[in-house]
């Protein structure tokens, strides 16, 4: 309890208190109730009021129970100082469960590349060294704990870099085809199965606009480049790899593309995926570990209501989407989706854009139900990107208020 309340004063001295105003099950905005204590499970989960009680058993369809990374700590909630923009920042999950943050900081006195760590009572972040003039960056940490950079401006091609944990030198540094002289957005995945790290690059080079694709295997120092094909110009890019197959999602000016293709395959033109299909506007996917169950979430374009698919990525039906959080106007940028295979508990996180919340929408069985959903901060800057990453019990949460990152924690 000393623990709670001493956190409680951090976050509020920090953030606000109605920023976090959940964040130790305080008051919740009205239609929501408050998300659980993140810290009251921590002596071995003998409660889980939220979550449904997981039988020991053989695998089911939906992938192994203990197809996940190791049960993390529930960092305390921190604010990252003047991230750039709403491209320029990532979130991912170490070998022992523990969140890390890049981003791109534009403080006159300490602009660069940021990377942080947290840890159950601390944030340990420091500038990594690397002063450029960017506009865009995606970073994540590998299953061997790599940090892996893509990054690139507006006026320049990407640059792609690598490096061990335990080590300054970079193992990796490649401009990749040297034909993009400008992107406009990136990308970056890793298949827990295999280990193999996917990036992809949107941008133009002297003639078209392009897609740069390539892949890094475990403990590899030479990614595998592939060609740049030809595609309308993406303004967002990302994927999901896993298994056998990848997902690829573009946002152009017109409508967004979801793509699913062969992890060996990823190279190949668009033309030759599973599924290439356009819709008005599609915003988050995730995976379910070690299945092939992929969640899909949208809003829709005429009415702003937000819908979810559960999706078999072997099948040959389209993706068939039902409501969430009914009569509730989202922010189609403010979403992402994220899939917790110890609870069973797929997880959105949206923009409402009536009440300018963050909210939680839960449902422990597929998406065909919701719970009711809860608050995880108020007063949010309208249009604000999220990210957020569910494992072993634990919800982590990082998104852009203002000019600032904004990082929680929440038990499921």
């Amino acid at each position: 309890m000393l623990r709670a309340l001493a956190t409680l004063a951090l976050c509020a001295a920090l953030v606000g208190c109605q920023s976090v105003a959940t964040y130790f099950g305080g008051d919740a905005a009205p239609g929501g109730s408050p998300l659980y204590d993140a810290g009251a499970d921590d002596a071995g989960d003998a409660t889980r009021p939220d979550g449904p009680d997981i039988p020991d058993g053989p695998p089911t369809p939906d992938g192994p129970l203990d197809a996940q990374l190791p049960r993390g700590p529930c960092a305390p909630a921190e604010i990252f100082r003047q991230s750039l923009n709403e491209e320029s920042f990532d979130l991912s999950l170490d070998s022992l469960g523990q969140p890390h943050v890049v981003y791109l900081s534009d403080l006159l006195i300490a602009s660069g590349i940021y990377h942080g760590v947290g840890t159950s009572s601390s944030w340990n972040t420091a500038d990594i060294g690397l002063s450029l003039t960017l506009t865009r960056l995606a970073g994540i940490v590998d299953g061997t704990d790599r940090l892996h950079l893509l990054y690139g401006a507006a006026s320049s091609g990407p640059v792609y870099r690598v490096r061990d944990a335990t080590s300054a030198a970079w193992s990796v540094v490649d401009t990749l085809d040297d034909q993009l002289i400008r992107t406009d957005s990136v990308s970056l995945t890793t298949d827990t199965t295999t280990g193999t790290v996917y990036g992809a690059v949107s941008g133009r080079s002297l003639f078209e606009s392009a897609i740069q694709r390539f892949s890094l295997e475990a403990k590899s120092s030479v990614p595998f480049i592939c060609a740049p094909a030809p595609v309308q110009q993406s303004l967002r890019l990302f994927a999901v790899a896993q298994g056998t197959d990848l997902l690829e999602v573009r946002d152009t000016a017109a409508q967004a593309w979801l793509l699913i293709k062969p992890l060996a395959s990823h190279c190949t033109n668009d033309t030759a995926a599973k599924l290439n299909r356009a819709y008005g506007n599609l915003d988050a996917v995730a995976f379910q570990p070690a299945s092939t169950i992929a969640h899909l979430a949208h809003v829709d374009v005429s009415t702003s209501q937000l819908a979810h698919a559960r999706y078999d990525v072997t099948g040959a039906n389209l993706p068939s989407y039902s409501p969430v959080a009914a009569g509730t106007q989202v922010t189609s940028s403010m979403l992402a989706v994220t899939y917790d295979q110890l609870t069973r508990s797929t997880v959105i996180v949206y923009g409402d854009r009536g009440s300018n919340e963050l909210r939680i929408a839960r449902s422990i069985d597929g998406g065909m139900t919701w719970s009711s959903t809860k608050l995880v901060a108020s007063t949010i800057t309208a249009g604000a990107r999220v990210r957020a990453i569910a494992n072993a019990g634990r919800l982590h949460v990082l998104w852009r208020e203002n000019t600032d990152l904004r990082y929680v924690c929440h038990s499921l």
